[in-house]
């Protein structure tokens, strides 16, 4: 798996993590005050520690020391605290339920300059971003997609749907020569008088996320997901976010469209300083699981009355629960009170 994925996934399940049935943690307290009792007991009764030393009473007594931690009252604790924490339901991931459907929301936008038809990818830069979309639909079949298009000028081409074989009809047929105008690749030698353009396809992305998201959930506020395709320019340039936008429940990636060698010689630092969690383009899926593990973050569009249910956890512990019930089954292991 990714590193970057994998520390994304654990602290997404971090973020995430809670207990079901949290009062049952109260049990710890009586638990604790038993095994303290109980070892004060077993310390404070021996008569001989008075006058014996420590150390020379622990080489004198019988059998002293030789279960060490590993005797009936430490594993007595240790069997009452995992039954504790498997009663007090742990859980960091939400259940699947058809009831209560993922409706993340996911803006694309493409970047369609004629950059984009470069064969240092092949067969084209654009045709990868095609494939890829396409297995990105295929894990997110529940949710929902608006497509735009960017070069000299932004442009929606499909409201947010959660018919994704319309979504990929047009996708099919997306061409640079189908833009009015070009103009943001800096080093492909096109016009550089349009760098907003890529700011506006932003707000579009938003704007049409709020309109999704007070449609859902009578929000009205922009909760989703813009993710944008583009190979080539200088972010720190093009990009300047709209004023005046309420984007804080976006999450926002910049996936690349370039050979690893190249993606360097781009500035992405725009982006990045915005908070653009920017995916490199790779041979395998390792990208698209990248940009599905920021996905699973996504801010969903629960209805106010919807009840959220959590996978109980706590049923994990069951298996280790029994096999340390089973270790009292050895010779030896009985709890003395006297």
């Amino acid at each position: 798996m990714n590193t970057d994925l994998w520390f994304e996934t654990m602290n997404a399940a971090w973020g995430n993590f809670h207990f079901i049935r949290p009062w049952c943690l109260l049990f710890l307290l009586p638990a604790l005050v038993i095994y303290g009792l109980a070892y004060w007991n077993k310390t404070s009764a021996d008569p001989w520690r008075l006058h014996i030393q420590p150390s020379l009473l622990k080489a004198l007594t019988i059998k002293a020391g030789r279960r060490g931690w590993f005797g009936p009252a430490n594993f007595s604790l240790i069997t009452a605290l995992v039954w504790i924490f498997a009663l007090a339901g742990p859980s960091w991931e939400q259940k699947e339920s058809p009831l209560n459907q993922d409706d993340k929301a996911i803006a694309v936008v493409l970047q369609l300059n004629k950059s984009m038809l470069s064969e240092d990818l092949i067969p084209s830069r654009l045709q990868h971003a095609k494939l890829k979309l396409m297995s990105l639909f295929e894990k997110n079949k529940s949710s929902a997609f608006s497509l735009l298009v960017v070069a000299g000028s932004a442009h929606v081409v499909m409201p947010f749907t959660k018919d994704q074989q319309a979504i990929t009809n047009y996708l099919s047929d997306l061409q640079p020569s189908l833009m009015p105008t070009q103009g943001i690749g800096k080093r492909n030698n096109e016009d550089e008088g349009q760098y907003l353009a890529i700011a506006e396809a932003y707000r579009l992305a938003v704007q049409n996320l709020a309109l999704y998201s007070g449609a859902t959930s009578n929000v009205g506020r922009a909760s989703g997901t813009v993710i944008i395709l583009a190979d080539d320019y200088a972010p720190a340039v093009s990009f300047e976010p709209p004023a005046k936008i309420d984007d804080d429940r976006v999450n926002k990636i910049v996936w690349q469209f370039l050979p690893r060698q190249d993606i360097g010689l781009a500035d992405w630092g725009g982006y990045q300083s915005y908070g653009f969690t920017t995916v490199a383009l790779s041979a395998d899926d390792s990208d698209i699981n990248r940009v599905q593990g920021r996905l699973s973050q996504n801010w969903f569009n629960v209805r106010p009355s919807d009840d959220v249910e959590w996978e109980d956890a706590g049923y994990y512990l069951v298996w280790p629960l029994m096999i340390l019930l089973l270790m009292w089954f050895r010779r030896g292991m009985v709890l003395s009170w006297d």
